[in-house]
């Protein structure tokens, strides 16, 4: 049995926001559809998304919300950063994102994951 579980469609032009108002509507409830870039638009089952794999992850290492860190900037990160308790947005995150944050980091183009981990590591009594 074959089982489709995500479509990725690209648009070179960077026009995913545009894509997505024009499609959104017109799928079946049991798909969601989110950006993932400027120029990428996820198609997928709506009970697949980054959450579920780091509700996985915490399930079989026995960890909590509170001993999880994750960073995302587009919407299809959005489950996943509420499923730790240090869900890090971008600086370059749709607004979306942002408003779930934990806390907002410096851009991609800044290197803010790496910065923030350094962060972390170096400091790690504020987590």
């Amino acid at each position: 049995m074959m089982i489709l579980l995500k479509i990725a469609v690209y648009d070179h032009e960077q026009r995913a926001y545009e894509v997505f108002d024009q499609i959104k509507d017109q799928f079946p409830l049991e798909l969601r559809i989110v950006t993932s870039e400027n120029e990428w638009v996820d198609i997928q089952n709506k009970d697949a998304h980054k959450g579920l794999g780091i509700q996985f992850l915490q399930m079989i290492y026995d960890i909590n919300k509170d001993e999880c860190m994750a960073f995302g900037d587009q919407m299809n990160d959005y489950e996943m950063l509420q499923q730790v308790k240090y869900g890090c947005a971008m600086a370059n995150a749709v607004d979306s994102i942002k408003n779930i944050a934990y806390e907002v980091i410096q851009s991609n183009d800044e290197q803010g994951v790496l910065l923030k981990i350094k962060d972390v590591l170096k400091n790690n009594e504020n987590y």
